[in-house]
Parts: structure tokens; C-alpha cells; sequence
């Protein structure tokens, strides 16, 4: 899920459901995503922000915060 934070209170804005057996997703799955959010928010937003990746032990992966700098 992406949200906003708009007076604090966050409102999602697109979400995504994958059905895949119980477990982790992987990585690729996880910075194919962040590679989509950072694509929509290059078109949508023109003022910088601060954007804020939240996740659980799933999001540990060395590829997944390259991705994640990268896009800074």
C-alpha cells in the first residue's frame, strides 16, 4: 500500500495484491514495485517531499535499498 500524509493522517492511494504462495515475496517483487510508486510520484508530484519506505523484516534486501536511493 502507498499513502499520503496529508495533516497527519495517512491516505492510501494504490495498493497492490498478489497472490502468491504463503511467505515472502521476493525481492525482485519488491523493488519492481518501488520502481512503479517512484514512476507514478515523478508524474504527479513537482515539489520535493520526503518519502518514506515502511516495512517489516521483508524489506532487508541489499538490492531493495539501492533501488530505494537511487529513486532519492
Amino acid at each position: 500500500m502507498v499513502s499520503i500524509i496529508w495533516r497527519g493522517r495517512a491516505i492510501p492511494i494504490t495498493w497492490l495484491v498478489r497472490q502468491v504462495p504463503k511467505g515472502h515475496f521476493p525481492q525482485e517483487m519488491h523493488v519492481a514495485i518501488i520502481n512503479q510508486v517512484a514512476m507514478l510520484f515523478n508524474s504527479i508530484i513537482q515539489n520535493e517531499c520526503r518519502i518514506i519506505l515502511l516495512g517489516d523484516g521483508e524489506f532487508d534486501g541489499t538490492e531493495l535499498q539501492q533501488t530505494c536511493l537511487d529513486h532519492q
